[in-house]
């Protein structure tokens, strides 16, 4: 079914009599059920809410935007160029031969969960081959005019069709780890062809990424590092959870006609909570609690004796990573947490942990360096800190850094410097409040139910302490 319908979606005028029927039913369905008029609801191309989310706060005049994604309204790949407020056309790829689709195939065929653990793909290439696998990956998808973005598959990618050959014929005859590192090499290959030759043809150095594929960490750092890339910008909330946000500041360009494109500095855009909402939250939870003046010295403190301390602070993140406002936090100097962080959460345990990293110290730790304050891009660790840091660098000497400005987040900075003064390095391992599989935690008692669940050793929330030696009153 979904085979038919993406052949249909070839033809133009099909596209735009779905926009036309879209923009007819959605709207009168919302203005029916909240009293709205229909006039003010807008629909919004899914390709172009991607661009729109990372082109109108890139800060960027002028740039080339790329969304990568596995489909939305008949396209998987989209090449804009951002001028003056404007974001123009230049070409886009069929969602049949999808780079997102390819890579979410073979996430399935190595039995993990499709749109959901391809960054536990990424994080197994790094352990294999890519030279075993990879005559088979390339054929996949072929590029038959890069300036078309016109790319032929060899195997079903909507359908599943070449998970369902890894799974059952591939994988015995290599193993995960080749396949995904031959994956990994392919995907960066035909990304980076693309952005040379957009680069090229509009003569635009500034590169401006999302889709839910612009979360490959490892390709950004490689399109980062291009001599032909003057600077890589990603949005925060690359996936699909940013397309409100896309859509939001497409439709007020839309209504306004101004060249407002601003970069934004933080996305701690999410609720905030009282220390009253949340005493009332651990006295419903009948537990036991310790108020605290000085909240941030006390963390610094806890991770310098060796303590895993979830700290729930502030206004929660907008997007996939935490930030230090729902995260966990601890030193990165044992290999040690990294195996117990994954047996209290239930994560695996081949995926990297990241740091966070003061701003001062990032470029002394880190080659190549420039500020990536949203963990969206790797960087390779310079050789005299390879060992010093082994809880958040992964097997191919790379990290992912949140590098952190006191002005951005004054507390969650102090707290780095802090164990920085004491350990000799500004550097926290910081990873998601959450079990595996389910949400980072939003909420006090979001908070609760998973340092209840996880047994970790203290949830600072707010100025609330809460040890998991003396959980109950």
């Amino acid at each position: 079914m979904w085979r038919l319908i993406f052949s249909f979606r070839k033809i133009l005028l099909v596209r735009r009599i779905e926009e036309y029927l879209n923009k007819l039913v959605v709207a009168k369905k919302i203005s029916n059920a909240h009293d709205f008029p229909s006039n003010r609801i807008f629909l919004v191309d899914h390709h172009v809410c991607h661009a729109a989310s990372a082109y109108r706060t890139s800060g960027l005049g002028r740039a080339l935007v790329i969304t990568i994604d596995g489909s939305g309204d008949g396209y998987s790949t989209v090449v804009y160029k951002g001028g003056d407020g404007n974001l123009e056309f230049i070409a886009g790829a069929s969602e049949e031969a999808s780079l997102g689709k390819l890579y979410s195939n073979v996430t399935l065929g190595l039995g993990f969960k499709k749109l959901s653990d391809e960054g536990k793909v990424m994080g197994l290439a790094a352990c294999g081959n890519p030279d075993l696998f990879y005559p088979i990956i390339d054929e996949a998808i072929r590029v038959v005019d890069i300036d078309r973005l016109h790319f032929e598959k060899k195997y079903d990618l909507v359908g599943n069709g070449f998970a369902r050959l890894i799974k059952n014929e591939y994988l015995k005859r290599f193993t995960r780890e080749d396949i995904a590192a031959a994956t990994q090499r392919k995907f960066e290959e035909t990304v980076i062809a693309i952005v040379k030759h957009f680069v090229d043809k509009t003569g635009i150095r500034h590169v401006v990424f999302a889709g839910g594929a612009a979360s490959n960490v490892l390709m950004n750092q490689k399109v980062r590092e291009l001599d032909i890339v003057d600077g890589l910008y990603v949005f925060p909330n690359m996936g699909d959870g940013g397309l409100s946000a896309g859509a939001a500041l497409e439709v007020c360009y839309w209504q306004t006609h101004k060249n407002s494109i601003s970069k934004i500095d933080d996305v701690y855009w999410g609720p905030e909570y009282s220390n009253e909402e949340i005493r009332e939250a651990i006295s419903r939870n009948g537990l036991k609690a310790d108020w605290v003046d000085k909240i941030d010295d006390k963390i610094a403190g806890l991770i310098c004796e060796g303590y895993l301390v979830a700290r729930v602070q502030g206004r929660m993140e907008f997007g996939p990573r935490a930030l230090g406002n729902r995260s966990v936090l601890a030193l990165p100097s044992s290999r040690e947490v990294v195996e117990r962080i994954n047996k209290l959460f239930k994560r695996d345990e081949f995926m990297p942990f990241a740091p966070s990293i003061l701003e001062d110290c990032a470029p002394v730790y880190l080659e190549k360096y420039s500020y990536s304050p949203f963990m969206v891009e790797t960087f390779s660790v310079k050789r005299e800190f390879l060992d010093k840091f082994p809880a958040v660098i992964h097997v191919d000497g790379t990290l992912r850094p949140q590098v952190v400005r006191r002005e951005v987040n004054p507390g969650y900075w102090n707290i780095i410097k802090k164990v920085g003064d004491i350990s000799s390095f500004y550097i926290v391992l910081n990873t998601s409040y959450n079990m595996h599989g389910e949400p980072i935690v939003c909420s006090p008692q979001d908070a609760i139910n998973t340092f209840l669940a996880s047994g970790i050793d203290y949830l600072a929330l707010g100025n609330y302490l809460l040890s998991g030696n003396q959980v109950y009153v």
